[in-house]
C-alpha cells in the first residue's frame, strides 16, 4: 500500500473460510487489487478429471464473485494452477469460462526459504520487464510459516517500482496489448 502498487491476488477458496479473511480480500478489491482463481486447495489438479477440475474451479469462481461483485464481468479473469501444473484437459473449461492462465517466471521458493535478504535479492536479480513474480501471502499454518513475507513485500516493493512498471496482471496486459489475445494464453502443440 505504501508504494501505491496494486497486485493480482490468487485466491484459494478453502483458505477463505473465516469472515476475517474474506473481509481482507473484499478490502483488497476496494483498494484496486485484482483477484484470481487458484482453486479450492493448494494441491495439484493435474490428475483431476475434467469434471472434478471444473467443479473445483467453479467453487472458487463462486467465492470470487462474492468477494468482487464485478468478477464475472471482467475482461481478464485469471487462473493460476496450484503448483503450476497444467494439462490439456483443464483448457476446455478454462476457455469456456473465459479464464486466462498465468504462470510466474520469478519464483524465489518462498514456501521453503525464510531469509528475507535472500528472497529480496533473488527477485531483484531475476526480474525483467514483463516478469511475473510469485510471492505467497503470509500463512500461519505450521507447515507453511511465511510470516517473513510481510517484510519481503516491504523491502521489495520500493525497489521494484524504481526499475519496473508494477501492477495487476490485467493492467500489465492492457499496457502491452490493445486487444485481448486468443481464448487462452497457453497454446498446445497438437
Amino acid at each position: 500500500k505504501a508504494c501505491g502498487v496494486k497486485a493480482t491476488l490468487f485466491v484459494i477458496a478453502d483458505f477463505c473460510s473465516t469472515y476475517a479473511r474474506r473481509q481482507l480480500l473484499e478490502r483488497a478489491v476496494r483498494e484496486g487489487h485484482e483477484l484470481g482463481n487458484h482453486m479450492c486447495d493448494d494441491v495439484s489438479c493435474y490428475g483431476m478429471s475434467c469434471e472434478e477440475f471444473e467443479k473445483d474451479l467453479l467453487r472458487c469462481d463462486d467465492l470470487l464473485a462474492k468477494l468482487d461483485p464485478t468478477w464475472r464481468r471482467k475482461k481478464w479473469r485469471w487462473f493460476r494452477p496450484p503448483r503450476g501444473y497444467l494439462n490439456e484437459e483443464m483448457l476446455e473449461p478454462l476457455n469456456r469460462l473465459g479464464y486466462r492462465v498465468a504462470l510466474a517466471d520469478v519464483f524465489p521458493q518462498d514456501t521453503a526459504v525464510r531469509s528475507v535478504d535472500w528472497l529480496v535479492d533473488f527477485v531483484l536479480e531475476k526480474a525483467r520487464p514483463g516478469s511475473i513474480v510469485l510471492l505467497h501471502t503470509p500463512d500461519l499454518r505450521e507447515a507453511h510459516d511465511r510470516r517473513n513475507n510481510v517484510q519481503v513485500f516491504r523491502e521489495l516493493c520500493p525497489r521494484l517500482v524504481k526499475e519496473y512498471e508494477v501492477g495487476t496482471l490485467s493492467e500489465l496486459v492492457e499496457r502491452r496489448r490493445p486487444t485481448p489475445p486468443s481464448p487462452s494464453l497457453v497454446e498446445w502443440d497438437k
